[in-house]
């Protein structure tokens, strides 16, 4: 069973106890003699009920998200970040809000340039009204990325296997799989890419069983060479 009690002014002084009557007696929690009620006093409603706010590090970006219950009179949420070892909070971005909604919303929210280290984040919700509501906050730790070509998986292999490298900045890729005697056999990536952890899949079906090489070339956006490397890999048929 539920009941509601009705909005009051802000500040008012509620007494309140519930009463249940059955065919033999009626029963009152609490016990309303000598004035014994329960009490509370009315205030302004929140402007968001926040129910969660999180941030994950995903390919050196930083990715937020949180979900509101309600809104009331919601203009916007203002993204504030601070980076490790420092006290000031900077404005990352904004998402508009919903106005005044009664059902949940979610919100996401991306930083693509978090910097490194562990990040704290935080919302600033404003009313349309101007004032405005700050959330806890939100550590997020950033690793720097470094270039790395990972040995293929599977391997040996049969018919495909997947070729796994980090890039430590958007630049220009080209990785090409050779045979023993340096004939190109394929090449899975020719163009830009952005930095972060890459999955390339390399179909095989065509090629005989044997011993091949798959190198990784990154020019940076500048034209030049950043970074290059040699694995091999086995067909098994």
């Amino acid at each position: 069973m539920s009941c509601n009690i009705p909005e009051f002014p802000v500040g008012t002084r509620v007494s309140y106890y519930f009463e249940a009557t059955t065919s033999s007696r009626t029963i009152t929690k609490p016990v309303t003699a000598p004035a014994s009620y329960y009490v509370f006093t009315s205030d302004e409603p929140l402007p968001v009920e926040l129910v969660s706010f999180d941030g994950y590090s995903q390919n050196g970006e930083v990715i937020l998200k949180w979900v509101t219950a309600t809104e009331l009179n919601n203009r916007e949420f203002i993204v504030e970040k601070k980076i490790e070892g420092s006290d000031v909070w900077m404005v990352t971005g904004s998402i508009p809000g919903k106005g005044t909604i009664l059902t949940r919303s979610e919100y996401s929210f991306i930083d693509k340039n978090p910097g490194m280290g562990v990040v704290s984040y935080r919302l600033k919700q404003v009313d349309f009204d101007g004032t405005s509501t700050l959330s806890t906050s939100v550590d997020v730790a950033v690793g720097e990325f470094e270039y790395c070509l990972y040995q293929n998986y599977p391997n040996p292999y049969n018919p495909s296997t997947n070729i796994f490298f980090d890039l430590k900045e958007d630049g220009m890729v080209n990785l090409v799989v050779y045979n023993s005697i340096g004939e190109k056999m394929g090449e899975p990536v020719n163009g830009f890419m952005n930095k972060g952890i890459h999955k390339v899949r390399f179909e095989a079906m065509d090629l005989p069983a044997g011993v091949y090489f798959y190198r990784l070339s990154v020019a940076g956006l500048n034209g030049v060479h950043a970074f290059s490397q040699t694995k091999k890999m086995v067909l098994a048929k």
